[in-house]
């Protein structure tokens, strides 16, 4: 198996049957993803640029009989010009910038359709707003070829955390997690942990600003790891995205067993970690009774 990866250009073998082939572009790519990292610092995208052309020339040169594309755009429209087997992941953002490109998104479903490709969503939500912006003959064509998984995520230990324990608070408090963007809505975050009466931790950054006040402490962007230690660490984390169900954040925290106090959206899961709630009272009410009895 050869993997093709952002990185450092380099070629490294850390299994006999497992290569893995790094092309560049590791300032573009990494959490929190590519869009937030290069909306940061623009003069990333070259980065990006030269990233994808690097794995077109390495794709029209390796000699696969399956390739395995993760984001549907761009990296699977190049996995379909090789006209081979296909599996594609979708994540999100690449669904929801295709949406914004219906256009683009029609030519990229009429040649998946061509293609013997498998298209694997994370979560339903997203397949079912993929599917619904073709035309009905495209869509049936398309849609057994698609179906919903979960990728796979990996969640590492807390070594090296000491550091970020000084910085968070000394008694229990909530997290929240992601991009401060209108549909994720931090400011219902806010709200709850405020009358819930526990100190709010939030790892992210975006165009939304949050006024500083009492009991909320605003990390900013950090890395993956250390987001993954505030998790931890906390009584539970708060999802308040009005699109987002089965969300990596919700699914990383279920992976460190943390409790999710959630609004109900498309695709969050049945698991004995997350509350679903109805609004900002119902929430407020979750928080209060799972912080009495968490560790």
């Amino acid at each position: 198996m050869r993997v093709l990866a952002p990185g450092p250009a380099a070629v490294t073998s850390p299994e006999p049957q497992l290569v893995v082939e790094r092309l560049g572009g590791e300032q573009a790519f990494g959490w929190p993803g590519v869009l937030a990292r290069v909306r940061e610092r623009p003069s990333r995208a070259l980065g990006v640029a030269a990233f994808l052309a690097r794995l077109r020339r390495r794709l029209r040169a390796c000699p696969a009989e399956l390739v395995v594309a993760h984001w549907l755009w761009p990296c699977g429209l190049l996995a379909l010009e090789q006209a081979r087997a296909s599996e594609l992941w979708a994540h999100g953002s690449d669904v929801r910038l295709l949406l914004r490109q219906p256009r683009l998104l029609r030519a990229f479903a009429a040649l998946a359709v061509r293609r013997p490709t498998r298209l694997m969503f994370v979560a339903e939500h997203l397949r079912a707003s993929f599917l619904s912006t073709l035309e009905p003959e495209l869509r049936a064509r398309l849609q057994p070829q698609t179906t919903v998984e979960p990728a796979p995520i990996d969640v590492p230990d807390a070594a090296g955390a000491a550091g970020l324990m000084n910085e968070l608070p000394k008694g229990p408090f909530l997290s929240w997690v992601g991009r401060l963007v209108e549909s994720k809505n931090p400011q219902l975050a806010v709200r709850v942990a405020r009358e819930a009466g526990l100190p709010l931790v939030i790892v992210g950054d975006g165009p939304i600003s949050l006024p500083e006040q009492p009991g909320l402490l605003q990390l900013g962007l950090r890395p993956r790891w250390q987001a993954l230690e505030v998790i931890r660490q906390s009584r539970l984390l708060l999802s308040t995205s009005r699109e987002e169900g089965l969300s990596t954040v919700i699914r990383e925290a279920l992976a460190v067993e943390r409790p999710v106090v959630a609004l109900h959206s498309p695709s969050l899961p049945s698991h004995r970690l997350v509350n679903a709630c109805d609004g900002e009272r119902e929430m407020i009410a979750a928080v209060q009774f799972l912080a009495q009895q968490t560790g």
